[in-house]
C-alpha cells in the first residue's frame, strides 16, 4: 500500500485529479501491481486526494491569516491613525499623510492596489478588519485615558491636600489662583478638576465639623468641671458660714473674686454663675425659714430672752433634746438677733408710750389746778 501511495505522489497527483488521469500516469509503473484489486487502488488514491486537499486548505488558511495580520500591521503603521477615522480616510492618510489632500481618492486606490498587504485581503474583509482594529484601538485608548485621568486626578488631589492655605470656605476660583504656576491643569477636563476640588472641600468640611464638635465637647466638659468646682466653692463658703440666707450675690462676688474657682466661671455667661448661686441661696433661704419657725417656737415656749448671750446655746440644746433638725447654726444667731431686735423695738415703743401717758397725765393735773384757782378768784 505504501508503494502505491508513493507512486501517486511521485507522478504529481493533484487534489483536483480524477481516477482516469491517475491511471494514465501510473499504469505502466511496476508498483501499479503492488495492490491486487481495483478497489484497493482507488481507496488509496482517494485517501491521497483527501490528504492533499486538507494540506491545501491548511496552507490557504495560513496564507489568509498571514494576509489579515499583514493588513492589520499596515493599519498600525499609519502615522496618524485614530479610531474615529473612516476606513477611506485611513487609506489616504497611510499613503499620503504628508500631502494627501492633493490626491484624489481614485489615485489613492490605484496606488493601494499595488501594495501586497492591501490586495492580499479580499475586499469584503478589509472594512471588517479595519473596524475590528479600530474598536480594539478605541478600547485601548479609552483604558489608557481612564488610567491617565485617574492618575492626574490623584495628583491634583495630593496637590490640594498639601496646600494648607485652602480651607473649607475656599472657592474653586480662589484655589486655582493659589496653585503654583508650574501646575498644568489642561490634562484634566474642567469638570474633573471641579470634581476633585469639591471632593477635597467636602473632606475639609467634614474635618472642620468633626474638629468643631470635638472642641465644643471639650468646652462643655471644661464648663461642667468649672461649674462643679464653683459648687464646691459655694459649699465651702456655706460650711464656713460666710454664705448664708442673708448673703447677697454682690457680697459673695466681692469675697470670692480672687478664688480661681470663681475666676474660671468668667468664661461662662454671668447668668450661669448667678443661677448656681441662686440655686444654693434658695436652699439656704428655705432652710432659714424652717429653722426660724422652730427657733421662734422654742424661744416663746421656754420664755427665753433672745438678746441674752446664752440663749443661742440653750436653743440648740433644746432642739437636740426634742429631735428637731437644725439646718444651720448660723440661723440660730440670725433668728435670735431678729427676735431680739423686735423685742427691743417693742420695749422702746412701750417706754415711749408710757412716757407720753405720763406727760399727758401731768398736763391734765396742771390744767385742773389752774381751773380751780380761777374758780376761787371768781368767787372772791
Amino acid at each position: 500500500m505504501s508503494a502505491f501511495r508513493q507512486l501517486l505522489l511521485e507522478v504529481g497527483v493533484a487534489e483536483d485529479w480524477t481516477w482516469d488521469q491517475a491511471m494514465k500516469a501510473i499504469i505502466n509503473d511496476p508498483r501499479y501491481a503492488s495492490l491486487r484489486t481495483l478497489n484497493e487502488k482507488k481507496t488509496v488514491f482517494f485517501d491521497v486526494l483527501e490528504e492533499l486537499r486538507a494540506k491545501e486548505r491548511s496552507n490557504n488558511q495560513r496564507i489568509h491569516r498571514s494576509a489579515r495580520e499583514d493588513f492589520v500591521q499596515m493599519l498600525k503603521e499609519s502615522p496618524n491613525f485614530h479610531p474615529m477615522m473612516s476606513f477611506e480616510y485611513v487609506l489616504l492618510e497611510y499613503f499620503f499623510f504628508e500631502s494627501f489632500s492633493s490626491f484624489i481618492y481614485r489615485k489613492a486606490v490605484e496606488f493601494l492596489e499595488s501594495d501586497t498587504r492591501y490586495v492580499a485581503v479580499p475586499e469584503d474583509e478589509r472594512r471588517e478588519l479595519f473596524e475590528r482594529f479600530s474598536s480594539e484601538i478605541d478600547q485601548t485608548q479609552r483604558k489608557e485615558q481612564k488610567v491617565q485621568r485617574k492618575r492626574h486626578m490623584k495628583l491634583l488631589k495630593e496637590l490640594l491636600s498639601g496646600m494648607h492655605s485652602i480651607t473649607h470656605l475656599t472657592t474653586w476660583k480662589e484655589a486655582r489662583a493659589m496653585l503654583p504656576s508650574t501646575v498644568n491643569l489642561d490634562r484634566l477636563d474642567e469638570s474633573d478638576q471641579i470634581a476633585v476640588f469639591e471632593a477635597h472641600i467636602h473632606w475639609l468640611r467634614s474635618q472642620h465639623a468633626e474638629q468643631s464638635e470635638l472642641n465644643l465637647e471639650q468646652t462643655r466638659k471644661k464648663h461642667r468641671k468649672d461649674r462643679e468646682m464653683f459648687r464646691q466653692l459655694i459649699e465651702e463658703k456655706i460650711a464656713f458660714r460666710f454664705l448664708t440666707a442673708k448673703t447677697t450675690f454682690s457680697e459673695f462676688v466681692e469675697h470670692c473674686k480672687d478664688d480661681v474657682r470663681y475666676r474660671v466661671m468668667s468664661e461662662q455667661p454671668l447668668e450661669t454663675t448667678k443661677q448656681l448661686f441662686q440655686d444654693a441661696h434658695e436652699s439656704l433661704k428655705e432652710a432659714y425659714r424652717i429653722d426660724k419657725k422652730n427657733i421662734r417656737a422654742i424661744v416663746e415656749k421656754n420664755l427665753l430672752d433672745p438678746s441674752s448671750e446664752s440663749t443661742a446655746g440653750r436653743v440648740m440644746q433644746l432642739m437636740t433634746e426634742q429631735n428637731i433638725q437644725l439646718r444651720s447654726d448660723a440661723n440660730v444667731v440670725f433668728v435670735l438677733k431678729q427676735l431680739g431686735e423686735k423685742v427691743s423695738e417693742k420695749r422702746d415703743r412701750d417706754d415711749e408710750g408710757h412716757s407720753k401717758r405720763h406727760k399727758h397725765k401731768h398736763k391734765r393735773g396742771e390744767h385742773t389746778e389752774h381751773s380751780e384757782n380761777n374758780d376761787k378768784l371768781g368767787e372772791q
